[in-house]
């Protein structure tokens, strides 16, 4: 298989609200694949990332691949069905855009349901705020919603590399809690 492109900020695909993937769609394992094949190289390249949104490499259709310490999860046609009013100030990075990053709100917890690969109805409840801010970012790609479009009032846009390299900017990483 040859390396799959990500499609990089500014592509107008990217903001097109995704299609429900159909388990009938003879493309749909092969799609998942080339969505697997591409965050596996992304993160070899980067060493970083643990998601990726099918609509990022020109697939629109509803799925997310997900990769933290080599195990890999593919969800179909999630949806949140409950955020938590608590929510938290982070800083999202996106794979779209590897080089910077942006200051956005996210709730702390959610709940979704999702289809797996063997067509089995799955869910998870009161994710914790790492996969929540995670799952909320991947499902944003779905419904043609980018980082960029959630920067906070006020909020910061910074390269990414200086965000690892001073330690001024580890700070401000720390989540900020707010309950509404």
């Amino acid at each position: 298989m040859k390396k799959v492109q990500i499609l990089a900020f500014g592509e107008p695909s990217l903001h097109i609200p995704s299609a429900e993937a159909d388990f009938n769609d003879p493309e749909l394992s092969d799609e998942i694949e080339q969505l697997i094949v591409a965050l596996k190289e992304f993160q070899s390249e980067h060493d970083w990332g643990r998601a990726m949104a099918a609509p990022q490499i020109g697939i629109n259709k509803r799925i997310i691949a997900i990769r933290i310490k080599k195990d890999t999860q593919v969800l179909i046609n999630p949806q949140i069905t409950r955020t938590s009013s608590e929510k938290m100030v982070v800083w999202d990075d996106c794979m779209s855009m590897p080089n910077i990053v942006v200051e956005v709100e996210r709730h702390c917890s959610i709940d979704i349901r999702y289809t797996d690969e063997s067509g089995q109805q799955c869910s998870l409840t009161n994710i914790d705020p790492d996969f929540s801010e995670l799952l909320q970012h991947e499902i944003d790609h779905l419904d043609g919603i980018v980082m960029t479009d959630r920067i906070i009032s006020g909020g910061a846009v910074i390269q990414r590399d200086l965000m690892v390299k001073y330690e001024r900017y580890r700070e401000l990483v720390k989540r900020h809690v707010r309950v509404e």
